[in-house]
């Protein structure tokens, strides 16, 4: 009994370590996917304008829409035909009731990236419909679009250079979140995040 006890703990451990093994892979995918769109289009620059690449690059509009309240935006993309209603094929819109929080042009930004994420990751065919609310946010496919989000505003490189520059002066985690989300221009909480990951190698 007591073997048999000892098997399923050191097989639940190793399905834990594959389970871990996976999503590291997973997340240097998509760190990599990243890596080359900001050396393409010379998004190198701590809180550049993603809109206007979007724009530009990318074909986006990016608008403001009445949505539900556990909704914070969606993204779809028409391959063949332009979305009804509008002028575009390629559509992210945020939810409009986020315009009075105190934090909002930080979230609209991270809420672009993240939907952006997922016409990178998760476009299966000519159309895609992706959201974010308080329901899905645990799910694969939400995660890898926030860690994508946290990649592309956050790069690795340039937030580990701005962590060494300060490295002598001893901050509190606090104090570096809110430093990295100054010059990212991302909220506090996702600058915390962002350092944890690239501090523990999580």
């Amino acid at each position: 009994m007591v073997i048999t006890l000892l098997r399923k703990i050191k097989e639940r451990k190793r399905q834990k370590m594959n389970a871990m093994t996976k999503q590291m892979t997973r997340r240097e995918e998509i760190e990599s996917i990243v890596d080359q769109k900001i050396k393409e289009n010379e998004l190198d620059k701590p809180g550049f304008d993603l809109i206007k690449f979007l724009k530009e690059k990318e074909s986006f509009e990016i608008v403001l829409q009445n949505m539900p309240d556990d909704t914070t935006g969606l993204i779809i993309i028409n391959d063949n035909e332009k979305i009804q209603g509008t002028n575009t094929n390629r559509l992210i819109a945020i939810n409009n009731s986020l315009q009075t929080d105190p934090n909002y042009i930080q979230r609209r930004r991270f809420i672009i990236a993240h939907e952006y994420a997922h016409s990178q990751l998760h476009k299966n065919d000519s159309v895609l419909f992706a959201h974010r609310d308080t329901c899905k946010r645990e799910t694969p496919q939400e995660q890898e679009a926030d860690f994508f989000a946290r990649c592309l505003l956050m790069p690795r490189k340039l937030v580990e250079e701005v962590l060494e520059g300060v490295a002598d002066e001893r901050l509190s985690d606090n104090e570096k979140a809110k430093y990295i989300a100054s010059i990212f221009n991302v909220t506090e909480k996702k600058a915390k995040v962002r350092i944890k990951e690239l501090t523990s190698n999580v």
